[in-house]
């Protein structure tokens, strides 16, 4: 299944991505599908190697380990793909981190049921 196949698994009613679906993807297809919630490399890596989830939930959580496990320099080519929020991110640190991870459980939200 590619990302035109992905999509296409919308339905009329709801513009979310199936999680069931993402699971089954190729991983370049769930790539793709991730990077417009979080630019991490690596984040992207590990959550679409860390597949089948079975539920948002549990993608979500999966998320959020990974942010919580970011390095500095993981966390700055996120914050680089931000371009528009960072801007009203304050404070840094646990703090940034934070509110980045909030960001991208939004994006999650707002892709995936």
């Amino acid at each position: 299944m590619n990302v035109t196949q992905l999509l296409a698994t919308r339905g009329a009613q709801s513009d979310l991505i199936d999680v069931a679906a993402f699971d089954c993807a190729p991983r370049e297809a769930a790539a793709a599908l991730l990077r417009p919630c979080c630019a991490s490399s690596r984040w992207i890596r590990e959550l679409a190697l860390g597949r089948p989830f079975g539920s948002r939930r549990a993608l979500l959580r999966a998320s959020d380990d990974i942010i919580s496990d970011l390095g500095r320099a993981d966390v700055a080519e996120a914050l680089a793909g931000f371009a528009s929020e960072v801007s009203e991110l304050a404070g840094e640190g646990d703090l940034l981190r934070g509110q980045w991870a909030a960001i991208v459980r939004l994006r999650l939200i707002m892709t995936f049921r």
